[in-house]
């Protein structure tokens, strides 16, 4: 990592306590996710209207191929996830430039909001990159199997129904953080 900008000392997560007073290195990694996540909700969006509203003439929502569902599935997850990811590093960055105090314990912030908003992204991520693989192999075994997918409907349902899921779930991964359970 160069001496100009530093590096990111919170490791992957970028987590509050650590951001604040972390070398020039943090500043680049806000700037540089945020950029990466407005990039994934407008790619959410486009598959999203683009499965909407181009599909082939005729084709019916009970037609569509499983991997459509599932990047169906995962764009709608781009677009509901990724937003409160970019809004916490934004609050972020403003904590580091104008010394707001969303994360900053001895100004009446909570360091735990930003694990917060962290993992309800983070938690959607897991399924928005295992989705597809779902998808794919929800194609493949047919093919090669020579027989149609077994529970079409419900592997469609399940999808949804996965990604659903994944945003009340979150919290497991506070577990460890010292926030009170209850």
């Amino acid at each position: 990592v160069g001496s100009e900008t530093g590096y990111a000392s919170t490791g992957w997560t970028g987590y509050a306590p650590l951001s604040t007073p972390a070398r020039e290195g943090m500043g680049a990694y806000a700037i540089a996710f945020s950029l990466m996540g407005i990039s994934a909700i407008l790619a959410g969006f486009n598959l999203v209207c683009t499965i909407i509203c181009y599909r082939a003439p005729g084709m019916r929502w009970s037609r569509l191929p499983m991997f459509v569902w599932a990047m169906l599935t995962t764009s709608f997850l781009f677009v509901l996830a990724v937003p409160v990811l970019v809004g916490g590093l934004y609050m972020m960055l403003t904590d580091r430039t104008v010394q707001t105090a969303f994360f900053t314990d001895q100004l009446g912030g909570s360091s735990y909001l930003y694990e917060d908003l962290f993992w309800f992204f983070g938690h959607p991520e897991v399924y928005i990159l295992a989705l597809p693989g779902f998808g794919i192999v929800s194609e493949i075994i047919p093919v090669f199997s020579r027989k149609p997918l077994f529970g079409y409907k419900i592997a469609a349902a399940g999808m949804i129904g996965v990604a659903i899921l994944s945003f009340f779930v979150w919290q497991h991964h506070l577990f460890d953080s010292g926030i009170d359970p209850d």
